[in-house]
Protein backbone atom coordinates (compact mmCIF):
# COMPACT_ATOMS: atom_id res chain seq x y z
CA UNK A 1 0.00 0.00 0.00
CA UNK A 2 1.01 3.47 -0.74
CA UNK A 3 -0.02 6.91 1.05
CA UNK A 4 -0.75 9.77 -2.27
CA UNK A 5 0.21 13.08 -1.51
CA UNK A 6 -3.35 14.24 -0.72
CA UNK A 7 -3.80 11.60 1.85
CA UNK A 8 -5.34 8.82 0.05
CA UNK A 9 -4.85 5.19 0.36
CA UNK A 10 -3.35 3.00 -2.31
CA UNK A 11 -3.88 -0.54 -2.53
CA UNK A 12 -2.92 -3.78 -4.67
CA UNK A 13 -5.76 -6.49 -4.79
CA UNK A 14 -3.72 -9.41 -6.69
CA UNK A 15 -6.10 -11.67 -6.49
CA UNK A 16 -8.72 -9.61 -8.68
CA UNK A 17 -5.92 -7.27 -10.07
CA UNK A 18 -7.10 -4.17 -9.55
CA UNK A 19 -5.43 -0.65 -7.61
CA UNK A 20 -8.16 0.58 -4.83
CA UNK A 21 -8.03 4.12 -3.49
CA UNK A 22 -9.53 4.51 -0.43
CA UNK A 23 -10.00 7.16 2.23
CA UNK A 24 -8.19 7.62 5.86
CA UNK A 25 -11.49 5.78 7.17
CA UNK A 26 -11.54 3.01 4.46
CA UNK A 27 -14.38 4.44 2.06
CA UNK A 28 -13.27 3.51 -1.50
CA UNK A 29 -13.36 6.43 -3.99
CA UNK A 30 -12.28 4.58 -7.05
CA UNK A 31 -10.60 1.80 -8.72
CA UNK A 32 -8.74 -0.22 -11.63
CA UNK A 33 -7.36 -2.84 -13.39
CA UNK A 34 -8.44 -6.29 -14.55
CA UNK A 35 -6.99 -9.86 -15.31
CA UNK A 36 -4.74 -9.63 -18.49
CA UNK A 37 -1.79 -7.83 -20.44
CA UNK A 38 -3.33 -4.96 -21.59
CA UNK A 39 -2.16 -1.74 -20.99
CA UNK A 40 -3.91 -1.10 -17.58
CA UNK A 41 -4.50 -5.11 -16.80
CA UNK A 42 -2.48 -6.63 -14.19
CA UNK A 43 -0.76 -10.41 -13.79
CA UNK A 44 -0.47 -10.62 -9.64
CA UNK A 45 -0.25 -6.89 -8.97
CA UNK A 46 1.95 -6.77 -5.84
CA UNK A 47 4.01 -3.54 -5.12
CA UNK A 48 2.31 -0.22 -5.53
CA UNK A 49 4.32 3.47 -4.70
CA UNK A 50 2.84 7.01 -5.23
CA UNK A 51 4.91 9.68 -6.08
CA UNK A 52 5.16 13.42 -4.75
CA UNK A 53 3.17 14.72 -8.33
CA UNK A 54 0.50 11.92 -7.49
CA UNK A 55 1.85 9.14 -9.79
CA UNK A 56 0.85 5.60 -9.18
CA UNK A 57 3.77 3.37 -10.15
CA UNK A 58 2.25 -0.81 -9.72
CA UNK A 59 4.84 -3.75 -10.35
CA UNK A 60 2.83 -6.17 -12.24
CA UNK A 61 4.57 -9.25 -11.47
CA UNK A 62 3.19 -11.92 -13.28
CA UNK A 63 3.58 -9.44 -17.17
CA UNK A 64 7.30 -8.54 -16.05
CA UNK A 65 6.85 -4.77 -15.88
CA UNK A 66 5.68 -1.49 -14.24
CA UNK A 67 2.86 0.47 -15.03
CA UNK A 68 2.43 3.77 -14.21
CA UNK A 69 -1.10 5.87 -13.65
CA UNK A 70 -2.60 9.18 -12.80
CA UNK A 71 -4.67 9.09 -9.36
CA UNK A 72 -7.87 8.55 -10.74
CA UNK A 73 -6.49 5.52 -12.48
CA UNK A 74 -5.55 6.61 -15.83
CA UNK A 75 -3.23 4.79 -17.81
CA UNK A 76 0.67 7.15 -18.53
CA UNK A 77 2.79 4.30 -19.94
CA UNK A 78 4.30 0.97 -18.64
CA UNK A 79 7.66 -0.26 -19.54
CA UNK A 80 9.40 -3.92 -18.69
CA UNK A 81 9.72 -7.34 -20.28
CA UNK A 82 11.25 -10.50 -19.56
CA UNK A 83 14.05 -11.28 -19.21
CA UNK A 84 17.82 -10.08 -16.83
CA UNK A 85 18.89 -7.11 -19.36
CA UNK A 86 18.68 -3.71 -18.14
CA UNK A 87 15.04 -2.82 -18.01
CA UNK A 88 13.87 -6.18 -17.93
CA UNK A 89 12.24 -8.01 -15.38
CA UNK A 90 11.69 -11.62 -14.08
CA UNK A 91 8.80 -11.35 -11.44
CA UNK A 92 9.12 -7.66 -10.01
CA UNK A 93 7.99 -7.92 -6.34
CA UNK A 94 7.55 -4.53 -5.66
CA UNK A 95 8.36 -0.60 -6.45
CA UNK A 96 9.40 2.65 -4.07
CA UNK A 97 9.44 6.08 -5.87
CA UNK A 98 12.06 8.52 -4.06
CA UNK A 99 11.16 12.52 -3.35
CA UNK A 100 13.25 13.30 -6.54
CA UNK A 101 11.25 10.89 -8.44
CA UNK A 102 13.17 8.05 -8.98
CA UNK A 103 11.54 4.51 -9.37
CA UNK A 104 13.12 1.44 -7.61
CA UNK A 105 11.36 -1.84 -8.10
CA UNK A 106 12.65 -5.09 -6.52
CA UNK A 107 13.25 -7.52 -9.26
CA UNK A 108 13.38 -10.18 -7.49
CA UNK A 109 13.47 -13.33 -10.09
CA UNK A 110 16.68 -11.43 -11.14
CA UNK A 111 18.15 -10.70 -7.38
CA UNK A 112 18.58 -7.22 -7.80
CA UNK A 113 17.18 -3.75 -7.55
CA UNK A 114 16.54 -1.42 -11.01
CA UNK A 115 15.97 2.53 -10.78
CA UNK A 116 14.44 4.26 -13.44
CA UNK A 117 13.23 7.84 -14.31
CA UNK A 118 9.78 9.08 -13.49
CA UNK A 119 8.89 8.07 -16.98
CA UNK A 120 10.76 4.92 -16.80
CA UNK A 121 13.90 5.39 -18.22
CA UNK A 122 16.69 3.15 -17.13
CA UNK A 123 19.14 4.61 -14.97
CA UNK A 124 21.10 1.87 -12.59
CA UNK A 125 20.54 -1.74 -11.35
CA UNK A 126 22.58 -3.22 -8.21
CA UNK A 127 22.88 -6.75 -6.62
CA UNK A 128 22.65 -9.88 -7.88
CA UNK A 129 22.35 -13.56 -6.10
CA UNK A 130 23.95 -14.21 -2.68
CA UNK A 131 24.64 -13.84 0.53
CA UNK A 132 27.01 -10.63 1.14
CA UNK A 133 26.46 -6.86 1.35
CA UNK A 134 24.85 -5.87 -1.94
CA UNK A 135 23.71 -9.44 -2.55
CA UNK A 136 19.94 -10.92 -2.50
CA UNK A 137 18.03 -13.77 -2.11
CA UNK A 138 14.56 -12.55 -3.11
CA UNK A 139 14.26 -9.11 -2.46
CA UNK A 140 10.42 -8.24 -1.96
CA UNK A 141 10.10 -5.09 -0.83
CA UNK A 142 11.51 -1.87 -1.44
CA UNK A 143 10.80 1.71 0.43
CA UNK A 144 12.51 5.18 -0.53
CA UNK A 145 13.21 7.28 2.20
CA UNK A 146 12.90 11.46 2.04
CA UNK A 147 17.12 11.52 1.35
CA UNK A 148 16.89 8.97 -1.44
CA UNK A 149 17.90 5.65 0.70
CA UNK A 150 16.61 2.90 -0.68
CA UNK A 151 15.45 -0.17 1.97
CA UNK A 152 14.99 -3.73 0.14
CA UNK A 153 13.75 -6.70 2.23
CA UNK A 154 15.44 -9.31 1.74
CA UNK A 155 13.13 -12.40 2.29
CA UNK A 156 14.70 -15.83 2.37
CA UNK A 157 18.00 -14.19 3.64
CA UNK A 158 15.78 -12.91 7.26
CA UNK A 159 17.19 -9.32 6.70
CA UNK A 160 17.00 -5.68 5.89
CA UNK A 161 19.32 -3.99 3.51
CA UNK A 162 20.25 -0.08 2.90
CA UNK A 163 21.32 1.55 0.11
CA UNK A 164 22.07 5.22 -1.40
CA UNK A 165 20.03 6.60 -4.10
CA UNK A 166 22.69 5.08 -6.61
CA UNK A 167 23.24 1.46 -4.79
CA UNK A 168 26.14 2.27 -2.39
CA UNK A 169 25.51 -0.68 0.38
CA UNK A 170 25.14 1.27 3.71
CA UNK A 171 24.25 -1.16 6.10
CA UNK A 172 22.32 -4.37 6.59
CA UNK A 173 20.65 -5.98 9.84
CA UNK A 174 18.54 -9.42 11.01
CA UNK A 175 18.79 -12.44 11.35
CA UNK A 176 16.61 -15.69 10.92
CA UNK A 177 14.41 -16.27 13.89
CA UNK A 178 11.18 -15.16 15.90
CA UNK A 179 13.03 -12.81 18.65
CA UNK A 180 12.32 -8.85 18.31
CA UNK A 181 14.86 -7.67 15.84
CA UNK A 182 15.05 -11.29 13.98
CA UNK A 183 13.01 -11.55 11.08
CA UNK A 184 11.04 -15.05 9.25
CA UNK A 185 10.18 -14.08 5.43
CA UNK A 186 10.40 -10.38 5.68
CA UNK A 187 8.33 -8.80 2.70
CA UNK A 188 7.29 -5.55 2.72
CA UNK A 189 9.54 -2.40 3.62
CA UNK A 190 7.58 1.17 3.84
CA UNK A 191 9.50 4.53 5.56
CA UNK A 192 7.41 6.76 7.42
CA UNK A 193 7.65 10.49 7.19
CA UNK A 194 10.02 11.08 10.54
CA UNK A 195 12.40 8.26 8.47
CA UNK A 196 11.57 5.12 10.72
CA UNK A 197 11.11 2.24 8.74
CA UNK A 198 8.58 -0.56 9.04
CA UNK A 199 9.09 -3.97 8.10
CA UNK A 200 6.15 -6.76 7.48
CA UNK A 201 7.81 -9.81 9.48
CA UNK A 202 5.97 -12.34 7.08
CA UNK A 203 6.96 -15.42 8.72
CA UNK A 204 6.27 -14.21 12.19
CA UNK A 205 3.04 -12.21 11.56
CA UNK A 206 4.02 -9.05 13.07
CA UNK A 207 5.60 -5.43 11.97
CA UNK A 208 8.72 -4.42 13.10
CA UNK A 209 9.68 -0.96 13.19
CA UNK A 210 13.23 0.34 12.92
CA UNK A 211 15.37 3.56 12.65
CA UNK A 212 17.40 4.44 10.01
CA UNK A 213 20.26 2.67 11.52
CA UNK A 214 18.78 -0.56 11.89
CA UNK A 215 18.03 -0.41 15.50
CA UNK A 216 14.92 -1.42 17.15
CA UNK A 217 12.13 1.60 17.45
CA UNK A 218 9.51 -0.72 17.90
CA UNK A 219 7.40 -4.18 17.06
CA UNK A 220 3.25 -4.50 16.37
CA UNK A 221 1.98 -7.83 17.10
Amino acid sequence: MAWGPDGTLFLVDGATCRVLQLTRDGRVLGAWGSPGVAPGSFDGARGVAVSADGRVYVADEGNDRVQCFTADGEFVSAWGRPGDGNGEFAGPADVAVAADGTVYVADAGNARVQYFDRDGRFRGRWGGPGADDGEFNLPTGSAAAPNGDAYVADFFAGRVQRFGPEGDFLGAWGDEGPQVGEFRWPAGAAVGPDGDVYIADYGNHRVQRFRADGSLAGSLK
